[in-house]
């Protein structure tokens, strides 16, 4: 016969399913809000209060949770839905005190592969990575890094797992720059300099990378070498597709993908590439 010790403890269920009530109520209320255009002013505050009571409903379930049932499955579910709601409240103290208390919780908690709550737990600690980085604690950064190969998303298709590596790159490149190693953290920055082209994606680290590198090579050696590179386009096949990339500073940078089948080559359409990128425009202005 098991120990009750070896029992799953699922006390306080019924509360949270409260929580995720409110959490249900708040996603269907935020559609709402998406999909109504041309709200007036009044109508933007009140859907802006109905979530805020929410949020805070829910809040206060979770919380229930943690102080009525220490020892219960949902600890976990709650503390990571708590710093969620932390997160879009802007509670940066919350959120960081609600993460401590997940790793005194659970210091014994060995994620498996199909861990539900992997993906919950990659999203928490990416948060406060970037709340880590804002209080320029770059070495507890890093430590939060470290961990997110413990907790893996679910995915969907190729492209979204290459594109989530390269945001984890920024993040790890800002930290390693920021601790002294350099050429560490350039050599993951570097790759990344045109990827803001044609795309309406944040373009902070391309300002971040250019003022390191310039700090590193003066602005003119950095213009000499790049002109340098961009005039020997080279070529690849990469898992099915022919990829154009510039060499710069020891670093690949992709230009742009095609058929692995196609050998057209377009310089125009290559250079305007570089040339319409935030890194070109901060280089040559």
């Amino acid at each position: 016969m098991a120990k009750a010790q070896d029992q799953i403890d699922t006390s306080g269920f019924d509360v949270y399913l409260l929580a995720e009530d409110c959490m249900s109520l708040y996603d269907n209320l935020d559609r709402r809000e998406k999909e109504t255009k041309s709200l007036r002013v009044m109508e933007k505050e009140d859907f802006k209060n109905q979530k805020l009571r929410i949020l805070t409903d829910a809040y206060e379930y979770y919380g229930v949770i943690l102080t009525d049932y220490p020892g219960s499955v949902w600890v976990k579910s709650a503390l990571l839905d708590r710093i969620w709601i932390d997160k879009k409240l802007g509670r940066y103290e919350a959120a960081k005190a609600n993460f401590d208390l997940l790793y005194r919780a659970n210091a014994s908690w060995k994620p498996t592969k199909m861990e539900p709550l992997n993906s919950s737990m990659n999203s928490a600690l990416r948060y406060l990575t970037a709340i880590r980085i804002s209080e320029m604690d770059y070495e507890g950064a890093l430590r939060l890094l470290d961990s997110l190969k413990y907790y893996k998303r679910g995915y969907m298709c190729g492209f979204q797992v290459e594109e989530d590596q390269l945001q984890i790159d920024r993040l790890y490149g800002k930290c390693y720059i920021e601790t002294g190693k350099v050429k560490k953290g350039l050599s993951l920055l570097v790759p990344q300099i045109l990827a803001d082209y044609d795309q309406p994606v944040d373009s902070s680290h391309v300002e971040y990378t250019f003022s390191a590198l310039v700090k590193l090579y003066g602005k003119e050696e950095l213009r000499k070498k790049f002109l340098e590179a961009s005039e020997h386009i080279k070529t690849e096949r990469k898992d099915g597709w022919r990829v154009y990339y510039i060499k710069f500073l020891g670093s690949k940078i992709e230009l742009d993908r095609r058929s692995a089948y196609k050998d057209e080559f377009d310089a125009a359409h290559l250079q305007k590439i570089y040339k319409d990128s935030k890194f070109y425009r901060l280089l040559f202005n």
